[in-house]
């Protein structure tokens, strides 16, 4: 990697993520957003923030389950309304997107899209595709929310004035007179865990520039995305924040979710981001001297590099057997630094080659290496070790809402692959466990109450083991849960 070049990259991306997050939001907010609403992941999302509160009562749960089909019928209304009136205005394919399946209600807007509702003042008018977002589920979700503050009022009982107290005291106006209840203080659009403002920001800025990132011993050739994120994370720049590029970044997907936990969420993403501003300007400031800090990326093959590239071969090799199947993998040959040899080896006769090259010494006769010159090999099931040696720490960064939470441990210790196998068409195959009582009840398709799409274990492991073994190269790859 060229010094200059990667000084130009870090400045580059200095640059962009100093720019006002402000800018960027309102941006954004023009984009494509798909707008996803589910009744019982709603109601989770809404008793989550009264708890948040200290607002818990068993008839307001109730209560809530009660009412709010209504508010599910009222949205249905609403956004099959705001199809028919951004289909009448549109040519048919570019036609508004309202679908209902699975428990689930979904529209897709645009900029183009016209929903007949009045913009909020602070909107970017009818353009603003965040705002129409908030205007669709209004009339609904206003219904709802002063319906609970409505029950609130009529509880007497023991806790009764406690718990309309605290909710005036979290969403009604201050001081005296008569109250206003903001709901927005409530619930909030919030975008889909990875999707975020900060995410997004900083996977476009390094999309923007890491072609500027170029090879150490080839000025002409781009730096590998893998090998630049691996030198950045020596050089203490953990891009994990990052948004993954498989749900591209011209789109954003947005569900309601109580505000506490959104407004927490963005706290912990700013601090993530302040980290990563920090970082890249302290690296500015040491200018050519990183080039120290990563020397050795670049050039000979470390011990673990070269462990690494055994593994691979070792894997390789089997697969290359099967005439069903084409084996790519990246460069696995091993490159060692050379040395001049000035000592001489007593009873060796050290055979002369080029310049940098060190000769081969015979050894004395009856004098035999008990390696008998072989390489160690690498057993191709020895790449359990290797998943389950990371397997843990991966999901563990993955889970927090609105996927399984890591409390107890419990889910956390059962994880682990299980065994590798190879498909009829010749693609390695990892099993892997975890603890299925109670968790499985999370999995889609389960047929409990508790199935949702957001906490099934699955998705989570099946990534991490996957981000694990993409190092090897092996190229497709499938997972079973046993």
């Amino acid at each position: 990697m060229s010094t200059q070049s990667l000084l130009r990259f870090l400045e580059r991306m200095k640059e962009d993520l100093d720019s006002p997050s402000k800018d960027k939001r309102l941006t954004y907010n023009l984009r494509t957003h798909s707008f996803v609403y589910n009744e019982a992941l709603f109601i989770s999302e809404f008793l989550k923030e009264m708890k948040s509160k200290s607002i818990e009562d068993p008839e307001l749960e109730a209560y809530v389950i009660r009412i709010a089909p209504d508010m599910t019928t009222a949205l249905r209304t609403t956004l099959s309304n705001m199809n028919k009136v951004a289909n009448g205005r549109q040519k048919i394919s570019a036609a508004a997107n309202f679908v209902e399946k699975g428990g689930d209600l979904s529209f897709v807007f645009t900029t183009d899209i016209r929903t007949g509702l009045t913009p909020n003042s602070w909107a970017q008018g009818q353009k603003d595709v965040f705002d129409k977002i908030k205007r669709s589920y209004h009339k609904a979700y206003s219904a709802f929310f002063h319906g609970v503050y409505g029950h609130l009022q009529k509880q007497t009982g023991e806790g009764a004035n406690e718990n309309q107290g605290a909710f005036e005291q979290a969403y009604a106006s201050k001081g005296e007179g008569k109250k206003r209840l903001y709901k927005g203080r409530a619930m909030h659009s919030g975008h889909k865990m990875g999707q975020g403002v900060v995410e997004t920001r900083v996977r476009e800025a390094f999309d923007e520039h890491k072609k500027t990132v170029r090879q150490k011993n080839n000025e002409r050739k781009c730096l590998a995305e893998d090998a630049l994120l691996r030198d950045l994370e020596k050089l203490g720049i953990d891009l994990i924040l990052m948004r993954n590029p498989e749900t591209g970044v011209m789109e954003f997907e947005i569900a309601m979710e109580g505000a506490s936990g959104n407004i927490a969420r963005g706290a912990e993403m700013k601090a993530k981001l302040d980290t990563l501003r920090k970082r890249l300007g302290e690296l500015l400031e040491q200018g050519d001297t990183i080039g120290e800090l990563y020397g050795e990326l670049e050039g000979s093959d470390t011990l673990l590099r070269i462990d690494r590239k055994r593994v691979i071969k070792s894997i390789a090799d089997r697969y290359k057997k099967n005439p069903n199947v084409t084996v790519k993998t990246e460069d696995t040959r091993v490159k060692l630094k050379t040395k001049t040899v000035s000592k001489k080896i007593k009873g060796a006769n050290v055979v002369k080659g080029n310049r940098g090259d060190i000769g081969e010494p015979k050894l004395p006769a009856g004098r035999a290496s008990s390696s008998g010159g072989e390489q160690p090999k690498f057993n191709i099931q020895n790449i359990l070790g290797v998943i389950n040696a990371q397997l843990q720490d991966r999901v563990g960064a993955k889970m927090g809402d609105p996927r399984l939470e890591n409390r107890s441990g419990r889910f956390l210790e059962s994880v682990r692959a299980t065994d590798l196998s190879q498909t009829a068409q010749g693609h390695p195959s990892v099993g892997y466990t975890y603890a299925r009582d109670p968790y499985e009840v999370f999995e889609t398709g389960s047929g409990t109450r508790f199935s949702s799409a957001y906490r099934d274990p699955r998705v989570i492991i099946d990534r991490s083991i996957r981000e694990i073994v993409s190092q090897f190269g092996l190229g497709r790859l499938y997972t079973r849960r046993q």
